[in-house]
This record gives C-alpha cells, structure tokens and sequence, in this order.
C-alpha cells in the first residue's frame, strides 16, 4: 500500500495516511471538526480537523489536533456511521444496529448545523437521518435506512417468505406514511399552514393520529411481529416518545401501554438511552 506523507501545520502534528484513504475521504468530500457536532469526523473525542489542501492539487490532507494513527482510520473505514439527534428520527436505527450486533459512530447534528454545507454534502434535504455505510455511501430518509438495515443484517426481521415478514413491511409503511405524518403536523406546524391556523392544524392532526393509535392497539400482539420485538417495533416505539399527550394516546389503550411499558425495559432501548446520558427507560 502506497503512503501519503502528510505534513503538519503551525507546529501541529501530522500523521501518514494511505493513498486510498485520500481518495476516499476526498471523494466523499468529508470536513472532520473538533467538537461535539462533527460531520464524518474521526472518533475518540474528535481526533482531527481535516481539509483538503488546494495547493497541493487535491491529494493532499491537513490534519489539525492529535495525530490520526492507523488505526484510527481503519476504524473510521471499517463502521457505520449515523448522523442525527438522540431523541429525534435516528433514535431507531441505533437500536437496529444495536440489535443487529454491529459497531457505529454517532454524530450529533445540531439543528442549526442541519443546513450547513458540510450537512448538505451528506443529505441535500438537510433532515436527519443519515447513515453512512462503512463504504462511505450516504443513505438518507427512514425508510431507506430501515430497508438498508434489515435487508444487510437478517436477524432483524422474520426471514423472507414468512408472512410475519409481510406484517412488518405493513406496520411500517402504516407507521411511515400515516401515524409519523400525524406526528409532523403538530410538531413542525410551520410546514402547514400560517400561523393563525396553527391550532386548527394540530387538532385535526391529534384526530388523525387517534385513528393510527386505535388501529396500533389492534395489531399488537404483543409486539407487532409477534411475541418479541423486532425492527418495527423499535420504529413504532419511537413515535411514542414524541406523542404530545402521552395521557390521551394511552387513554383506552392498554395494549400500547404495555408495549411502551416493555419497550422501556428493553436492553437494547437502554443501551442507547444510556449513550446520549438518558435514563435507562426514557
């Protein structure tokens, strides 16, 4: 493996890091930042700043703060990576890749970082999620996420062919296209109408979202692929934490109310509660 020699700047360090790995990063157009809201950065507590060097006709990376080891970038090649909020849209996927066994980095994107450029060059939309594959591709929106997750890592979801498979794919699209909009409407009114009729947007969309309750209540069973929890499970309980009345989404539902109750006392949903310095059963 070809090396780059990387020199360091203003009495900084510098570190030795392979061709390919300038190509990568170059071809991802990733800016590495030191601070708790970094993009693509690379891990243990921001580890660098990194820019491409015009001068040097693009091949050529500058690296500011500790010094990058090997290691370092092998790791930061090798994982998944999840830009989003902890008690936003990215909160499912870390229990799926949680569940699914496998490492990741998570970046925390502020919401007034959503629409920097350095965001835009990994989703245009400026919306979390995004999930950077360990190949470096960007996959943005929920669903693709969820599709990407399950389909790459089987034990997440009954295998192709059982009809509990067809019951996920159902409950999803359920949940993606009509209870998630619901909950859209009363949290980002602005995106519907002017504010004088804030109010009468969020009353027909708590109308609409107990409609989408009333029909999760009958399809649990207790979960709702069956008797454990599964990818969509982690998604529909999501969607709970963000109900504006937590009393009235319950009221006559005590199907739900246990699975919220379960889904709380999840190993899983603990673990990342815990990350992000939650109690256990937020």
């Amino acid at each position: 493996m070809k090396l780059q020699k990387v020199s360091g700047v203003n009495g900084m360090h510098a570190a030795t890091i392979p061709n390919s790995y300038v190509g990568r990063l170059l071809n991802k157009k990733s800016v590495f930042y030191s601070s708790d809201h970094i993009f693509g950065g690379l891990r243990q507590h921001s580890v660098a700043t990194v820019w491409q060097d015009s001068g040097q006709h693009g091949t050529v990376l500058n690296l500011i703060g500790q010094k990058a080891t090997m290691a370092d970038m092998d790791r930061k090649m090798s994982r998944y990576e999840l830009l989003g909020r902890s008690t936003a849209g990215s909160f499912f996927a870390e229990c799926l890749l949680r569940a699914a066994g496998v490492e990741y980095d998570f970046t925390h994107v502020r919401r007034s970082d959503s629409g920097s450029a350095e965001f835009r060059a990994h989703n245009p939309l400026s919306r979390i999620p995004v999930l950077v594959t360990p190949d470096g591709r960007d996959i943005i929106e929920s669903m693709a996420i969820f599709t990407h997750l399950v389909e790459t890592f089987p034990q997440l979801a009954p295998p192709v062919g059982d009809p509990l498979r067809d019951s996920m794919w159902q409950q999803l699209a359920v949940l993606g296209t009509s209870l998630y909009p619901a909950m859209h409407r009363h949290h980002h009114t602005r995106y519907y109408a002017p504010e004088e009729m804030f109010d009468a947007v969020r009353e027909y969309a708590a109308v609409d979202a107990a409609r989408w309750w009333d029909y999760i209540e009958g399809q649990l069973s207790p979960y709702l692929a069956g008797k454990s929890p599964m990818a969509a499970d982690f998604y529909l309980f999501m969607i709970t934490r963000w109900a504006p009345d937590p009393d009235a989404m319950l009221a006559g539902r005590p199907r739900l109310a246990a699975f919220i109750t379960a889904m709380r006392q999840n190993a899983i949903v603990g673990d990342v509660n815990e990350s992000h310095g939650k109690e256990r059963d937020f």
